[in-house]
């Protein structure tokens, strides 16, 4: 109840900060900084696609008998496959400094009192890659291990929806890592994360919910999630 509690809230809040604190340049910025990041991942699985298709062709040859394209097309469905579990982590990435900044706002309103320590540009940069690394390790090892059930009879129709719960819980923990690396390591952001599983799976499921609409999502899922888990993680500290 007490995380639902500061769910509630922390949504309406984010959402509502966006124009109180005329986040709408962070939006753009980010936007543009998505698309472009998008487009650039994109273009590399296009172009990798082939080659795995060619990888696909020598251990399962009946996918290139009757036409070798529909090898190569099934390489490049792979390979966006592969690209979209690691292009949130990309964008986390790629945005990390700008969402900080926007993080960091809305703390100076919300919380004022609460001790932290500043990062620069390149700290937060630094810290973005080693906890999205080690974020995206965890994720591929669940993710292949809960693609086995759609294996096994009558548990398949629960992988899907298990493979969207882990993926909304690591992306909703980079968002709330935008506000923990000012007071936690990244062994301590974690640990809050998985003491508080419920924020950061529904930051993650609104993060990719957003991300999902054509266009407009790029620019809106960042800016969103940031400032919902950045409500949920400082309501967490204030009373620590």
């Amino acid at each position: 109840m007490k995380q639902l509690s500061i769910l509630f809230s922390s949504i309406s809040n984010g959402i509502a900060s966006i124009s109180k604190y005329k986040f709408f340049r962070y939006v753009l910025y980010s936007g543009l900084v998505a698309v472009l990041t998008f487009l650039f991942i994109g273009t590399l699985s296009w172009f990798f696609g082939g080659a795995i298709g060619d990888v696909l062709i020598n251990f399962i040859p009946w996918i290139g008998e009757r036409d070798g394209s529909f090898g190569k097309w099934t390489g490049r469905i792979v390979s966006f496959g592969l690209t979209l579990i690691v292009f949130k982590y990309i964008l986390l990435i790629a945005t990390g400094p700008l969402m900080s900044k926007v993080s960091e706002r809305i703390e100076s309103y919300y919380a004022p009192h609460l001790r932290q320590k500043k990062l620069n540009i390149a700290q937060s940069i630094n810290r973005g890659i080693m906890f999205s690394l080690r974020s995206l390790c965890l994720e591929l090892l669940l993710t292949a291990l809960v693609s086995l059930l759609s294996f096994i009879p009558f548990l398949a129709v629960i992988s899907i929806p298990l493979l969207f719960l882990i993926q909304s819980y690591f992306a909703g923990s980079g968002a709330m890592d935008l506000t923990l690396e000012r007071f936690y390591t990244i062994r301590e952001s974690a640990s809050f994360c998985r003491q508080n599983f419920l924020l950061p799976t529904v930051y993650g499921a609104l993060f990719l919910g957003l991300f999902f609409i054509p266009i407009v999502g790029l620019f809106i899922s960042p800016i969103f999630s940031t400032a919902c888990s950045s409500y949920g993680v400082l309501s967490i500290l204030k009373k620590n």
